[in-house]
């Protein structure tokens, strides 16, 4: 292999390339993974006359209706997806954020 990796798929790949490489190249790639840990997931649709919330985790995002149907608002909330890579690479979030303080 020449270069740095383009593709990261197992939690081995991720310790070679923070073990071979310098912080500049490997630091990015960790510190994807804690914000790339919280999404955006939609919690319902909103009852008419009703304006939801919006604060640093909630948003209401409108849909707008195809062949002039009514739109409908959604409350949206910002959680952590227990499905993202981070935990399917079998990181824990304290070990992620401890490795990117030691460097």
């Amino acid at each position: 292999m020449q270069g740095t990796p383009k593709h990261l798929n197992t939690k081995e790949d991720y310790e070679y390339l923070r073990q071979n490489f310098p912080a500049e190249i490997w630091r990015p790639r960790f510190e994807s993974l804690l914000a790339e840990r919280m999404q955006w997931f939609n919690t319902g649709a909103l009852a008419e006359g009703d304006s939801g919330q919006t604060d640093a985790s909630h948003k209401v995002i409108e849909d707008a209706g195809m062949g002039g149907a009514a739109a409908t608002r959604y409350q949206f909330e910002l959680q952590e997806n227990d499905n993202c890579l981070l935990y399917r690479l079998g990181y824990t979030v304290a070990e992620v954020e401890r490795l990117l303080e030691v460097e």
